[in-house]
């Protein structure tokens, strides 16, 4: 059996024993939501949560300019930085805060022990940042196991480089605006 040691499982070792990646996925997903946990609890202490950046207050303001057709290439899952509207599924490092998401989330993560294809995710591209449209749970998994890039199809919105930051510092500053 595995032992999560900060490594993430080699996926070629269970590609043909399905049963094995499923006890694989359920013990990451175990750990994550832990960690979730307590990274809620501590942000609720220190006043410091770690949330997603919500996409959605910034597209209510009225301040998308224009925005462009979709492409699919490989991003850095490094620069996903929020969600179009998940805020309280996932925290900032995208591990799941609730128990129900746990098959969900244990099917994608089998696939990827299992080298099965995953279609890209869908992303928003705000400047040099990320929000996920759709594929939460395929970032959560990425990020478990070590990823640094992920297939996406990206949507590209051009806003006014003064709206972000002002968004951005408000956001970051507040956090507890965005808390559930």
């Amino acid at each position: 059996m595995f032992r999560w040691l900060n490594a993430a499982p080699d996926p070629t070792v269970m590609a043909g024993d399905p049963a094995r990646a499923w006890q694989e996925a359920r013990m990451l997903f175990d750990q994550l939501y832990q960690q979730a946990k307590r990274a809620h609890l501590m942000g609720r202490l220190t006043g410091h949560a770690l949330l997603l950046l919500p996409l959605a207050e910034l597209e209510a303001q009225g301040a998308v300019a224009g925005s462009h057709l979709p492409e699919v290439r490989a991003i850095p899952l490094a620069q996903i930085q929020g969600t179009e509207g998940r805020l309280t599924d996932f925290d900032a490092h995208f591990r799941p805060r609730h128990q129900e998401f746990r098959y969900r989330w244990m099917r994608v993560a089998q696939g990827y022990f299992l080298n099965r294809p995953l279609p890209p995710i869908d992303v928003i591209q705000v400047g040099d940042m990320y929000y996920v449209r759709d594929g939460h749970h395929r970032v959560s998994v990425a990020l478990a196991l070590g990823q640094t890039d992920i297939e996406a199809r990206v949507y590209v919105w051009e806003i006014p480089a003064a709206s972000v930051s002002l968004w951005r510092q408000r956001t970051l500053d507040c956090p507890d605006s965005v808390a559930a």
